[in-house]
């Protein structure tokens, strides 16, 4: 999950976000919540995307979670731009493999999903839903892969930010 400018080329390197990515601190929840809970978490149903916001619950997006995915709980997880360090298309296209056979090695069920920034300044990224995943695996991949936070949802529930480099791990 991150955040900054769109229309990179292929091959591409994105610029850099408009302050600098921090490391695994409390100073990257600082930096980087405004843009995390701004973001769009966009899943790519066959029936069209359903985005969903950290903090709004949505009966709606629950009903369609349920009757598409059968999912009574979820995570969404990346791989791509490790603690919001842009990294270029090909390494997060090898990156976002390495977490599809993480998912399949774990016999996990996931989906299509990406993180959109609506401000339009960091190229969307590609994602994987969770399906009723077990309690820990979402936060292991997500702490693997070197990502800031995860998000979390349930049905009648608003989804949460998890951060995963602060002591403070709860959500929103």
């Amino acid at each position: 999950m991150s955040a900054g400018r769109t229309g990179t080329a292929p091959g591409e390197k994105p610029e850099a976000a408009p302050h600098s990515a921090p490391d695994a601190t409390p100073d990257a929840k600082a930096a980087w919540e405004g843009a995390y809970r701004a973001a769009i978490y966009r899943v790519l149903l066959h029936d069209g995307a359903l985005d969903l916001r950290i903090g709004l619950a949505d009966p709606a997006a629950d009903d369609r979670l349920w009757s598409v995915l059968h999912a009574r709980h979820w995570a969404l997880v990346t791989a791509c731009n490790p603690r919001s360090r842009p990294l270029d298309d090909d390494e997060n296209r090898q990156r976002q493999m390495e977490l599809q056979q993480a998912l399949a090695t774990h016999r996990q069920p996931w989906h299509d999903a990406v993180h959109v920034d609506p401000a339009g300044q960091w190229p969307d990224e590609p994602s994987c839903l969770l399906i009723d995943p077990p309690l820990e695996l979402p936060e292991t991949l997500g702490r693997q892969f070197d990502q800031h936070a995860i998000v979390r949802g349930a049905q009648g529930a608003a989804p949460q930010l998890i951060w995963l480099t602060t002591s403070d791990k709860t959500g929103d």
